[in-house]
């Protein structure tokens, strides 16, 4: 009964933000191929998504509140491609179905959460953000 509930908070989490983008004018939505256009679109350099993204993510959907600083992005990455999170991030808990990472970051409170077979959640929101 836990599992099934820490797999649906993501859910409803990425539910939610997909109906944010389409009903706030201060979200951007913003698709990507693979990991090499964030790099060229320059994300990374902005800070918008860190650059220990998996690089084998692909199918990258970002949605970017410009009023409160919050963004999220779903992808799909090669399951074995997680070395760059697990160097930056730490484990907070672990499903047979998923894992959930916590970055630490100054200004923000970042996290992934990782399928086992190879979807992933990304979400940041500032500290400072109530």
């Amino acid at each position: 009964m836990k599992t099934k509930l820490l797999l649906a908070i993501p859910m409803v989490l990425l539910f939610s933000a997909h109906t944010l983008a389409a009903t706030s004018d201060d979200t951007v939505a913003t698709v990507f191929k693979n990991y090499m256009d964030i790099e060229k679109a320059e994300f990374f350099k902005q800070g918008w998504l860190p650059n220990y993204l998996p690089k084998s993510a692909v199918n990258i959907e970002v949605l970017h509140n410009t009023e409160s600083k919050v963004i999220t992005a779903t992808f799909e990455f090669d399951a074995d491609d997680i070395n760059s999170i697990k160097d930056n991030c730490s484990l907070v808990a672990e499903t047979e179905n998923s894992a959930l990472y916590s970055c630490a970051d100054l200004n923000n409170d970042i996290s992934f959460d990782l399928s086992k077979d190879g979807h992933g959640v990304y979400a940041s929101k500032p500290l400072n953000n109530g």
